[in-house]
């Protein structure tokens, strides 16, 4: 059986039926008006598949730099295959190519240098989808100069500044940045005195701007005397005036336990009120007394409240166990530990974990569990 080219006469393809696009009707009537095929048509450099499509209504969009190929080898004008591709008059065209957008004038200037996107976006040294962007009306190609966007399209400079859109102004934020604090107030209206942006002092200080922008709401401390001497030769405050407007350092937040209730043990909710009454944060005292898991978990009653535990917290954060605590606190007694029902049923669960025996001891008053080793 002999293999189709996909190559029709003159006279076949004047079979074939009428286009459904204006643009592809007057293709295929031109060509047939020359007699030629789709195959010569398409020459060397397009598929004869792109010049069926077309004419079949099957690529109703086709590219401005295929129409200009298709115009120039029926020969037929570029402007009158645009208007029907793009259902616009061809006066209106004419009118809208006398007075171009931005993006407008470079698609035509690119076509008519016939350069494709990819080969002009490398002459602006940008990317295609740049190109693009700036051919739709969405951007400016602010990167670019007008100097050698008027070389690259071979036009002038007045031209493309002409054309080319002024940029978008923002809009000013209706959010409005209480300033309370007397220090951050003052660096704040030094600042927009001498022009300096917030990132620009921020950099000097060797802060980021956010924390710039804290300090100013009184949000944050400038603890350093050396950013505190950066600042004032920089917004030229005498140093004591800033030293006298931020005051000592406030007090550190401690974070409450949010139920104190909740702890069983009378001593170790004695320790964690007084620890927050102190001042005093879990990190502090875990570190002062050198834990290695976190205090959490200690005051949660995850971990058992020895009485060496108990001493060293009591020490850390400067109290005295009252006498009627200290029956709360697990005493050793030769190879043995002896605890109060009052320990959390976690605590001797860890316990046994780590192969621990109990033993239940009843007593008059109190139960008492023996763990053994």
């Amino acid at each position: 059986m002999k293999k189709s080219t996909g190559r029709r006469g003159p006279m076949q393809e004047s079979r074939v039926g009428s286009s459904s696009t204006k643009l592809g009707a007057y293709v295929r009537e031109r060509r047939l008006e020359l007699g030629l095929t789709q195959a010569e048509v398409a020459g060397e450099k397009m598929n004869s598949n792109h010049v069926a499509n077309i004419e079949s209504g099957a690529n109703q969009k086709p590219r401005d730099a295929t129409l200009l190929y298709v115009a120039e080898r029926l020969p037929c004008s570029l402007d009158s295959l645009r208007s029907l591709r793009d259902g616009v008059s061809l006066k209106a065209m004419q009118d809208a190519k006398k007075n171009p957008s931005f993006g407008k004038y470079i698609q035509q200037r690119r076509i008519e240098l016939g350069f494709s996107a990819v080969e002009l976006a490398r002459k602006l040294s940008c990317s295609a989808a740049a190109l693009a962007s700036a051919e739709r009306e969405v951007s400016r190609l602010k990167s670019i100069s007008a100097q050698k966007l008027a070389e690259t399209l071979q036009c002038t400079v007045k031209k493309i500044e002409k054309l080319r859109p002024e940029p978008l102004t923002r809009a000013p934020s209706k959010i409005r940045v209480t300033r309370e604090s007397p220090f951050g107030k003052r660096i704040y209206e030094a600042r927009v005195k001498h022009g300096l942006s917030a990132k620009a002092v921020a950099a000097k200080l060797g802060i980021t701007f956010q924390f710039l922008l804290q300090v100013e709401t009184g949000e944050a401390y400038l603890k350093k005397a050396s950013r505190l001497i950066t600042l004032s030769e920089l917004l030229q405050i005498p140093y004591h005036e800033l030293v006298t407007l931020q005051g000592p350092k406030p007090p550190r937040k401690v974070t409450l336990v949010k139920n104190l209730e909740a702890i069983k043990n009378p001593l170790l909710r004695f320790l964690v009120e007084e620890r927050i009454k102190r001042g005093f944060t879990r990190v502090g005292v875990q570190k002062l007394m050198g834990l290695k898991f976190p205090l959490f978990n200690f005051e949660n009653e995850k971990m058992m409240l020895t009485s060496e535990r108990a001493l060293k917290y009591a020490e850390v954060i400067g109290v005295e166990i009252p006498e009627d605590l200290l029956a709360y606190v697990c005493t050793e007694v030769s190879s043995e530990i002896m605890v109060t029902s009052l320990i959390s049923v976690e605590a001797i669960r860890a316990m046994v974990a780590q192969g621990w025996s109990l033993q239940l001891i009843k007593g008059n008053e109190t139960l008492l569990v023996t763990i053994a080793s």
